[in-house]
């Protein structure tokens, strides 16, 4: 019952968060996920969908498939919005930016698919990219503002990154406890923590302006 509430709360939480990207960057007219990102969203839910599906399909599957329809529509998103939304200081390198995004993804992927074995690939790929996907949309509210995300994004983040280090680790088990997970989700909730104070700093000058 528990172990069924962890996933529940970690899934639900990250996909208000992809919704919240997809609608966001609609009403704003702006991408909110990194091209890097979005390359190794498509990869990573396209391997470990297969992988649940042939292994130990379940309610994961199902977010899995549709984070990865979100990951779709990031990337039309960005497609479509790239002009105005890419940050100046990289536009004169945007071809290798995406060229090096898309080669690197493949690479990564698949290099870490066969590095563990299943289910430790896509536990400790998943901690990898979504630490990335954190770390990267920090530094987006800091180069281009807050536009595109809001307070929810940030909430919600941090609510799924929690409770994804408490199933993942086992910690809930009080036994087996994965410390790589742990000193891995520390970090991922250290960054969590700094985009909210960001964009709260950032949003209160805002408004003062």
């Amino acid at each position: 019952m528990l172990y069924s509430l962890l996933i529940f709360t970690f899934c639900i939480s990250w996909l208000i968060v992809y919704i919240s990207f997809i609608r966001n960057g609609r009403k704003e007219k702006t991408y909110c996920m990194p091209f890097f990102c979005v390359m190794n969203e498509i990869m990573w839910d396209g391997l470990y969908t297969c992988k649940t599906i042939q292994n130990d399909m379940s309610v994961q599957t199902f977010f899995f498939g549709t984070y990865g329809v979100c990951a779709l529509i990031f990337l039309i998103q960005y497609i479509k919005y790239r002009k105005e939304a890419f940050p100046a200081i990289l536009r004169r390198h945007e071809k290798i930016y995406v060229l090096c995004s898309i080669v690197s993804a493949i690479a990564i992927q698949i290099s870490f698919l066969y590095m563990w074995s299943y289910p430790f690939n896509m536990i400790y790929t998943a901690y990898i990219h979504t630490f990335v996907i954190s770390f990267m949309i920090l530094l987006m509210i800091w180069i281009r503002g807050t536009t595109g995300y809001d307070l929810r994004i940030a909430i919600f983040k941090i609510t799924g990154d929690g409770f994804g280090v408490i199933l993942s680790s086992n910690l809930y088990l009080n036994r087996n406890i994965d410390m790589a997970i742990v000193y891995f989700g520390i970090a991922l909730l250290f960054v969590d923590i700094v985009f909210l104070i960001s964009f709260l700093k950032m949003r209160k000058e805002a408004l003062k302006s």
